[in-house]
């Protein structure tokens, strides 16, 4: 007789395991460093309530290419893609806005991307274009 409550159970303590560690990554790697550090800088963001994402809209007048020359400027040791990659072809670009996923780093490399993020904004924002 095949007794399936024992996979059952360490499928479910890993399902468990693994939102856990999500959770952790949104909330402290991503989620408190983009509100400490990015929104005071005039960017906005929503809390996801599913998904691998967070969108983060830039400030009113920068763009994601103004954005990706500050951070080559910078020689900051960060990579990021413009919403238009991820954008539905003839809906708005979102050329002001990022998607950040969480479901590969850890919380300290998250929360030191948003920090480097936000010196790559404050530089872009100083700019005259």
């Amino acid at each position: 007789m095949l007794d399936t409550s024992k996979p059952q159970l360490c499928l479910r303590q890993h399902i468990q395991g693994i939102k856990a560690a999500l959770h952790e990554r949104l909330h402290h790697g991503l989620w408190i460093p983009i509100q400490k550090h990015l929104i005071p800088l005039g960017c906005q963001a929503t809390l996801p309530r599913g998904g691998y994402f967070v969108w983060l809209r830039l400030p009113d007048g920068m763009n994601f290419e103004m954005l990706d020359k500050s951070i080559q400027d910078l020689q900051l040791d960060i990579s990021v893609g413009s919403g238009t990659l991820f954008a539905v072809p003839g809906q708005p670009a979102f050329h002001d806005c990022l998607r950040l996923c969480f479901a590969h780093y850890n919380p300290q490399q998250l929360a030191y991307g948003i920090q480097k993020l936000a010196e790559a904004v404050e530089h872009t924002g100083s700019r005259k274009y």
